[in-house]
């Protein structure tokens, strides 16, 4: 008998993994493609390359030419959504049944293999990009973070926009994501990630069928992101101060994850001494003030963003160090002392990582190779407080700190 849920994995001859979540009480299935590879892998000089790889590899669209892919998308055959990002880009199937899984596997396998890669996929796909682009830069977030991150990653494809430039993006070739694809889209760089209430076994037959007749072929590895720092003002028309700073950090082994979501968690406590009252936010601001951490394969970073009332940007910023270079140990035993247990359980309850959530299953499998169970969770700040408090004292270093702010 099949228990109610379990999570396993499978590997592949070529290093392919495939891996599950069954839960016998869901009503549908989702499958994911994830490659270990986003916008950090353009080369300088094509930003916008993986992106763009994405959009075509589904295939042309327009109405006098459209591929199987997109055919199928519009006569919801099936519902198919793309995204990319620094490291990973990830293609997910929705609403799965049994009898369509080795149809939705070859979808899969259509997209890996880049079937569909053609001259009017590519025009297509453009097309599409330079109005995103468009939208993009409309964003005034969207502006300020793509700053922050050419400040921290200064002539690096880490620091630029993944969807590219308007540039890059036209001199882009077929031949470029064909080189891409065949570099990048390999099996030892590839995850099938898969959960709903269709069993385990199933799903590594569906793969089987298609995908282990891949090479084993290792991938080129990226070079670890060179941290810059800096201040950067923009110039736009806002009736609000904006800013955001970014400080890196390394974070060593699993068992970090939760930790550093606890010293964001600490961080922008809604307490006197804590950023909340340092910037003298009122319960109508609080909801622009978000600190979060950011992993990457070979770095961190903990990114702050305020969005306050205030025509001085400069004052904020110093607001913002001042609290920072003040985290002394005993400050930060005394503001961890105000919070409480309770909150704090609750906190790591809405970040847990659960191997039912098919986005947690495929970032643990690619960023630890450990499945979400598996990633220590804490039980009690207490017992970790030294931990976190080293983490806090020593996050802000002057010399390696990038902010961007709008004036």
């Amino acid at each position: 008998m099949i228990p109610m849920e379990q999570t396993k994995i499978s590997e592949l001859s070529n290093l392919l993994k495939v891996a599950s979540h069954y839960d016998a009480t869901v009503s549908s299935t989702t499958l994911c493609l994830w490659v270990k590879s986003g916008s950090s892998s353009d080369p300088l000089g094509k930003n916008g390359l993986a992106h763009l790889l994405e959009h075509t590899l589904f295939g042309a669209y327009s109405h006098t030419h459209r591929s199987d892919i997109y055919s199928g998308i519009v006569n919801r055959e099936f519902t198919l959504t793309a995204f990319t990002e620094l490291e990973n880009t990830c293609f997910v199937i929705n609403f799965i049944n049994r009898d369509k899984l080795q149809a939705c596997v070859d979808v899969l396998w259509n997209i890996f293999s880049g079937t569909w890669l053609s001259e009017q996929g590519l025009i297509d796909a453009k097309s599409d990009i330079c109005k995103e682009i468009d939208t993009l830069s409309q964003d005034k977030d969207e502006t300020l973070f793509d700053s922050l991150n050419a400040i921290c990653f200064p002539k690096q494809s880490y620091g630029r926009p993944i969807a590219g430039s308007y540039k890059t993006i036209s001199e882009l070739q077929i031949e470029d994501l064909q080189d891409f694809l065949k570099q990048e889209y390999v099996a030892a760089n590839t995850l099938i990630c898969m959960a709903g209430n269709i069993e385990h076994q199933q799903l590594v037959d569906c793969v089987d069928n298609k995908f282990a007749t891949l090479p084993f072929l290792s991938k080129c590895l990226v070079g670890a992101p060179q941290w810059g720092g800096g201040v950067k003002k923009l110039e736009q028309e806002d009736n609000q101060t904006r800013v955001a700073i970014s400080l890196a950090f390394k974070a060593s082994s699993a068992r970090d994850y939760y930790l550093f979501w606890l010293a964001s968690y600490i961080l922008a406590a809604e307490t006197v001494t804590g950023f909340q009252g340092a910037l003298n936010l009122n319960s109508s601001d609080r909801r622009d003030l978000f600190i979060y951490p950011e992993f990457l394969s070979n770095l961190g970073r903990m990114n702050f963003y305020f969005r306050v009332q205030s025509s001085n940007g400069v004052a904020v910023i110093d607001k913002i160090r001042y609290q920072l270079r003040s985290n002394t140990r005993t400050k930060l035993t005394n503001l961890i002392a105000q919070l409480k247990q309770s909150d704090i359980k609750q906190f790591l309850q809405s970040i847990e990582l659960k191997n039912s959530k098919l986005e947690h299953l495929t970032m643990c499998l690619s960023h630890y190779q450990l499945l979400p169970s598996d990633v220590p969770l804490p039980h009690a700040h207490i017992e970790m407080q030294d931990s976190l408090i080293s983490i806090l004292e020593s996050l802000y270093t002057p010399d390696l700190e990038a902010i961007a702010y709008t004036a």
